[in-house]
């Protein structure tokens, strides 16, 4: 299967990648390491590559749908944490909304797509209350609505 991750050199992404770097799958991680991460270095396994790129831009996207013809898209890039959302607002709705909608709008109807999302988006939950898709959400900041 040919997969992309975007987000791929932060935390899950990473890790992520790790673990399906023991597979067959053909792995394209993207990322605009915009926290000065470093390239996970699994990424020198031959069934990986690294590709640093803007995925709020529409014509990369287009573009990396046309060459890689994935599959599979497993989108967990975003900007992390309330605060870093309130800082760079408009940066946030990009990558964090309008990329996911970029990406759906580029592929065709049989590509898997895996959008990983916050917590955040439920407001403030008790610790014994568990929350699923029916659970509704009361967003606190910018981060948890984007």
């Amino acid at each position: 299967m040919r997969i992309i991750i975007t987000g791929a050199a932060g935390y899950i992404g990473s890790v992520l990648s790790d673990h399906l770097s023991l597979t067959k799958h053909k792995i394209w991680g993207i990322d605009i390491l915009r926290y000065n991460q470093n390239i996970p270095p699994i990424y020198s396994s031959p069934n990986l590559s690294f590709l640093k790129e803007d995925i709020t831009d529409q014509s990369n996207i287009q573009k990396l749908i046309k060459d890689i013809n994935p599959q599979c898209i497993i989108h967990l890039a975003s900007i992390v944490g309330a605060p870093e959302c309130e800082k760079f607002p408009i940066d946030a709705i990009k990558t964090n909304t309008e990329s996911t909608r970029l990406l759906l709008n580029n592929i065709s109807p049989d590509v898997l797509f895996l959008s990983a999302n916050t917590n955040s988006q439920y407001g403030t939950v008790p610790d014994h209350i568990l929350c699923d898709e029916n659970t509704p959400t009361n967003p606190l900041s910018l981060y948890a609505i984007t």
